[in-house]
């Protein structure tokens, strides 16, 4: 779903090339471009290469340049194209050098330098990258087997790389395995031995439940606390579902309701962060051996309109309430 490119800072002082890379990498094009050197040092070697150049070229292309920068420099964009995979960097020797190496112990889906010194499969450049070249191809869907490690390994790079992510499974049930193993392969993920604690949220759809209550529901005089189901449903969280949690973690469910007539369906199954997302046909593991899933990469449209839509102040769904576990305190 999502891979990582060495990209050579040069290219970034390319006007040209910039053109053809204009575009192509971020969470919701399944391409990243790897921090290496780590830290701020690729947005640095950037900047140091356009200045290098930027004086000998026509006013247009320092235009480009300037563009692009201007792009580039900005930590909210970076978050949208960099990825942190912690990787070695000898600044004693040249960038490609260090991407060779770095290929060989923990391979990316593709060295790009700014041009071809090195004569390697594995180096591409910009003018290198179309249909037809495998490396560069991202297919934006997959069919994976139905495991809590097979579905974990879609996201496991968005899991790692986000600080809000919110699991939406209409059907999730705390009482049943199949939902809490994937669960639990997720919030590994997510931590991956990190310090940060990232927000969790996994939304849901009561439906049965509050077949009597949808006058109340919709002229505001519904209480969630007085519903018997409602504290069943909380004591269940609490008993199930803290037993996966580390104890720096906790997790919000928030519950949702369709109120008729509704445009959207609440159906669909997600793992959507601040970054971008993925949809699945379930969260819960397979009950047979062998079952498969399909998986689909959300593009930057359908991605925000998914978020914006489990927003409590959206009109999309009816907000009923939340649980936080552990502890079962509702907000």
């Amino acid at each position: 779903m999502f891979y990582e490119y060495a990209v050579d800072p040069k290219c970034y002082a390319d006007p040209e090339q910039i053109k053809r890379l204009a575009g192509e990498f971020g969470w919701c094009e399944g391409r990243l471009i790897s921090n290496f050197p780590k830290g701020k040092d690729w947005v640095r070697e950037v900047k140091e290469a356009q200045d290098a150049i930027f004086e000998s070229l026509p006013i247009m292309k320092q235009e480009t340049l300037t563009e692009e920068w201007d792009r580039i420099r900005k930590k909210e964009n970076q978050k949208k194209f960099l990825i942190n995979s912690g990787r070695d960097f000898d600044f004693k020797s040249e960038w490609i050098s260090n991407a060779l190496r770095e290929h060989q112990t923990k391979p990316f889906q593709a060295i790009i330098a700014h041009d071809k010194t090195i004569q390697d499969d594995d180096v591409l450049i910009p003018s290198d990258l179309n249909g037809l070249e495998s490396r560069w191809k991202v297919s934006h869907d997959d069919r994976v087997p139905r495991t809590p490690e097979a579905i974990c390994n879609c996201v496991n790079r968005l899991l790692q790389a986000s600080n809000h992510i919110r699991f939406v499974d209409p059907y999730f049930n705390p009482t049943q395995a199949e939902w809490r193993n994937t669960l639990l392969a997720f919030i590994k993920a997510a931590l991956n031995n990190s310090s940060r604690i990232p927000r969790l949220e996994y939304h849901l759809k009561i439906d049965e439940d509050i077949k009597g209550d949808i006058d109340q529901i919709k002229n505001g005089s519904f209480k969630l606390d007085d519903k018997k189901w409602y504290k069943k449903f909380s004591e269940n969280c609490q008993i199930y579902m803290e037993k996966i949690l580390p104890k720096t973690l906790e997790i919000s469910l928030y519950l949702w309701c369709e109120i008729e007539p509704s445009n959207d369906w609440f159906h669909d199954r997600y793992v959507l962060t601040e970054k971008g997302g993925v949809r699945f046909e379930g969260l819960n593991q397979g009950t047979n051996e062998g079952q498969k899933t399909n998986v689909f990469r959300l593009s930057q449209e359908l991605w925000k309109d998914r978020w914006n839509s489990l927003e409590n102040s959206s009109n999309v769904y009816k907000f009923l309430g939340t649980i936080v576990i552990p502890q079962c305190r509702k907000k």
